[in-house]
């Protein structure tokens, strides 16, 4: 279970380019479900504009799909910019 526990990613906040970021989250186990981790990946980004005092603005998503096995685990990816609240 701890060797299944060390696989799950989540690498943070990635500058995309100007005034574009990404975030992932990746659940631990094939149980976790995709909403949680895109609403856990949208906290991240709203986090991160929130240091500029601005806000985050969601400009894509996507998600995992396929039986997860074999490390295939739910992940859920946000494309987003800061913008003034």
């Amino acid at each position: 279970m701890l060797a299944m526990a060390a696989c799950a990613s989540n690498p943070g906040v990635i500058k995309t380019g100007p005034n574009s970021y990404m975030v992932s989250r990746q659940g631990k186990t094939g149980l976790t479900g995709i909403a949680g981790l895109r609403a856990k990946a949208m906290g991240d980004a709203n986090t991160y504009c929130a240091k500029e005092g601005k806000q985050a603005q969601m400009t894509d998503t996507s998600q995992s799909s396929g039986v997860p096995i074999f490390g295939n685990f739910p992940r859920a990816d946000i494309s987003f910019k800061c913008v003034t609240e």
